[in-house]
């Protein structure tokens, strides 16, 4: 018996329709005029320019910019002006975006070994409660102290602080600053003092919450028993 099915012959990409596929991306084509201009599905060149990397654009360029892989000029570019400047800085200067740029050099570019945190700092740091009252030198962004914040905390709750403070640079051998099991003022976290009729909204936001969860028990309570109501009269 002879099967009139035909098989599926999967089609290759090849050099050239990959060229043109990338030039009608570059000049503002959607999709479905790549999938009309190349004689393929919509769901074909999606998966092939995921596979390419080029999907995003930056609109702010007035053309579409493919998103390639970073290189290590790039990344320490971005390193050494992250120190002073800000994401989206360093966005614009390298023709990115700002979540390309925060996503890439998370936990990179905070750690700038161009610019490292010295021992003087890292106690203004600590024992500093506003951020815009710090004098750092070299002056350093509010995503850059906040986050050394986030790793000072981390090494508090593993006890290693105080070593860390002896390893940094500029610290002194002798009479170097110890805090033990007592968290620095820098460290704690600044509640938000809150007006009286934002307590009021708040109060009554709790008083809610606390009724809504009495009546899902007594619902779940109800539900229960009547199942097994239902179990004994069957």
């Amino acid at each position: 018996m002879v099967c009139s099915r035909r098989r599926h012959v999967r089609r290759l990409w090849t050099s050239q329709e990959v060229a043109r596929l990338l030039s009608l991306r570059s000049a503002g084509k959607s999709y479905e005029a790549c999938a009309a201009a190349l004689h393929r599905t919509r769901s074909q060149i999606g998966h092939k320019l995921r596979y390419l990397n080029v999907t995003r654009r930056i609109a702010s360029r007035g053309k579409r910019l493919f998103e390639i892989r970073w290189t290590a000029k790039e990344v320490n570019t971005a390193r050494t002006l992250y120190a002073t400047h800000t994401a989206a800085e360093v966005a614009q200067r390298l023709g990115r975006t700002v979540s390309a740029v925060i996503v890439q050099l998370q936990g990179i570019a905070k750690r700038n070994k161009c610019c490292p945190w010295r021992y003087d700092d890292v106690v203004c740091v600590l024992e500093c409660v506003s951020t815009a009252t710090l004098r750092l030198e070299p002056q350093r962004t509010r995503d850059a102290i906040r986050y050394k914040r986030y790793v000072l905390r981390k090494l508090f709750r593993r006890g290693c602080l105080d070593r860390y403070l002896a390893t940094l640079p500029g610290a002194p051998r002798k009479k170097c600053l110890k805090f033990g099991g007592c968290l620095p003022l820098g460290l704690k976290f600044s509640g938000i003092r809150l007006t009286a009729k934002a307590k009021v909204a708040r109060a009554d936001v709790y008083v809610a919450r606390e009724a809504e969860r009495e009546r899902q028990k007594a619902a779940f309570k109800n539900g229960r028993s009547r199942c097994s109501r239902a179990s004994r009269d069957g």
